[in-house]
Parts: structure tokens; C-alpha cells; sequence
């Protein structure tokens, strides 16, 4: 592509939102929004974009309770969905609006927001600058309109319940009036040069993996599924309450049946037993001594003090 303009990046834009907007409707949140999981049907310019790969997908139980898997690639996941020294994150349908902004951004740009500044940067430092939506308008936006700047500002919010939601994205002016939009963007100059230099940076580092000797570990025995699915089982185990172990048996009540009591006799005269009558109930009659230890010969002091002595 030799041209591309805010008039195309927005009727792309409109499509996309158009798809999550059916998706979200159904109770499904993607969690895995990138430009690689959106495709044209054939190589038409006015072809129709599909979203692919739902193996992140999610049903949302209801309108209450959050998703809780830290399901997401990285550079376009949401702050929300991020975990907190080993927390489990809380997060909804609104993370797919945070990688739809994430995705209006490169399509503006060529460029990521929060890509690794140098080759040094580790995993634990672009977190953190997702968690500040810590981004800026370099060069390549000078082209850009302040009403797009304005709607990845609004969808590239930190807080989710201050990010746009699917319908203010919807009705946002840069997608219903698109003003201004025929100006020239650069991403077709800066894409494809920044593609090829991940491409070969990646190469290169498994090349260099794999002249290690580096495999990939098997994902059944990986420590973060061991670590969560040990805590489904003990969720979902009926002898643990709250995550831990509960001693004994435990019985459904649905389980328990009742005892009918006798029937009373003709009259109701009958007298219920208010006491236990033992034979022989004097103190030295056998109920009282057959099970008890006679008596010791003598009686045995906490001090040291010989009993006959003690007795003299």
C-alpha cells in the first residue's frame, strides 16, 4: 500500500468496532484484540474484516462479576488485565476497548504505543509503562487530526470505568463525521520497516536459542497452570471451604434422612423417662465401682515426701 489516509484507517476503525460491538452484545470478550487477529475476506480494498482467534475468548457470566485469567499479548492488553504480585486481576469487556486503542494507535502510526524503547528493555518495565499509560505522539502524528488523537487518548484510559465505552466509540465524531480525514498517514513508510526489523530480531534470537540448546517447555507442566489449576481443584473440591482443607466427612443435608418418632399408645398416657435408674445406685453398689480403680494404697504428694514418713 503506497497510500494510506485517516479516511480508510477510520472506515477499518468502524468495521472493527462494529464486530466487538456484536461480540460484546452476545456476552463474549475477546481478550486478545491485535492487528493479527484481523482479517480481509479476500484482497478487495472494500473487502469485509472478520475477527479471528477466539482461543482467549470469554463468556462474561453476567454484568457483575469480573473475568479473573490474565489472558493477552502484551504489547495491546489492558492495565486491568495485567497481574499484581501474583494476583489474580478483576477486568471485563472493557479491556477489549482498551486493545482497540491500542490498534487505532498503530494504524495512525506504524507504531505501538508500548514497544520496548531499546533491545535491553525487559517484559516488567512496558508493564509498568501500560499500568501509567505511559505513551506519546511522536513525529509520525504530526499528520494526524486532533479529533483521532483525541479518541486514543480516550480509549488508552487506565481507569476502565473512565475509558469510552463500545457505544461513546461508536458515536465518536472521528468515525460518524470524519472530518478531515483524507490527510496522508505515514504508517505505510514506518509498518513495514519496523515489521521487518522484528522479524529479524525475532529470527535472530531463536537462532541464537536454539545454538543454546534452548527448548520450549511443555505447557501441561508450565508453574502458572500447575499453580491455578491446583486452586480450581480446591475450589471446586467439596471437602475444602474457601480454599482450605475441611477435616471429617462432609454430608449433604439433602442426604440426611429423618427418624419418625413411636407411635404414643392409646390414651396418651404414656410418661417419657426423665432420668437413668441404675440397680443398686448406693455408693458402694457395683454401678458405682465396677469400672472405677480402687482406691491407691496411699496417697501420692506433687513433692517429694515419702508416704509412710509423711503417715508418721
Amino acid at each position: 500500500m503506497q497510500q494510506f489516509t485517516e479516511l480508510q484507517a477510520s472506515k477499518i476503525m468502524a468495521q472493527i468496532v462494529s464486530a466487538v460491538t456484536h461480540m460484546h452484545a452476545k456476552g463474549i470478550v475477546h481478550r486478545d484484540l491485535k492487528p493479527e487477529n484481523i482479517l480481509f475476506e479476500n484482497e478487495d480494498p472494500t473487502s469485509t474484516l472478520r475477527l479471528i482467534d477466539f482461543g482467549f475468548a470469554r463468556l462474561l457470566p453476567n454484568s457483575v462479576e469480573q473475568l479473573s485469567t490474565p489472558c493477552f499479548t502484551l504489547h495491546y492488553a489492558a492495565p486491568e488485565v495485567l497481574e499484581i504480585e501474583d494476583e489474580l486481576p478483576q477486568y471485563n469487556q472493557q479491556c477489549d476497548l482498551w486493545s482497540l486503542g491500542v490498534i487505532l494507535f498503530t494504524m495512525l502510526s506504524g507504531n505501538v504505543p508500548f514497544h520496548a524503547k531499546n533491545k535491553t528493555e525487559s517484559a516488567s518495565e512496558i508493564i509498568a509503562r501500560i499500568r501509567l499509560a505511559d505513551y506519546q505522539f511522536g513525529p509520525e502524528f504530526d499528520s494526524v487530526s486532533e479529533t483521532a488523537k483525541d479518541l486514543v487518548k480516550g480509549l488508552l484510559t487506565v481507569d476502565p470505568k473512565k475509558r469510552l465505552s463500545l457505544i461513546q466509540l461508536a458515536n465518536h465524531p472521528w468515525l460518524t463525521q470524519r472530518e478531515n480525514t483524507t490527510r496522508e498517514l505515514q504508517t505505510p513508510t514506518i509498518l513495514p520497516s519496523s515489521a521487518d526489523e522484528s522479524f529479524n530480531e525475532t529470527y535472530s534470537a531463536f537462532l541464537t536459542a536454539n545454538r543454546d540448546g534452548f527448548q520450549l517447555m511443555d505447557v501441561d507442566t508450565a508453574p502458572l497452570l500447575v499453580k491455578r489449576r491446583g486452586l480450581k481443584r480446591r475450589l471446586e473440591d467439596p471437602t475444602t471451604k474457601d480454599g482450605r482443607k475441611v477435616s471429617g466427612l462432609v454430608l449433604e443435608a439433602s442426604k440426611l434422612a429423618t427418624v419418625p418418632e413411636g407411635s404414643e399408645p392409646e390414651g396418651g398416657n404414656s410418661q417419657r423417662p426423665t432420668s437413668l435408674k441404675l440397680q443398686g445406685q448406693t455408693p458402694g453398689s457395683a454401678a458405682f465401682t465396677e469400672f472405677r480403680d480402687t482406691r491407691p494404697p496411699y496417697l501420692k504428694y506433687s513433692r517429694d515426701v515419702d508416704a509412710e514418713s509423711d503417715a508418721q
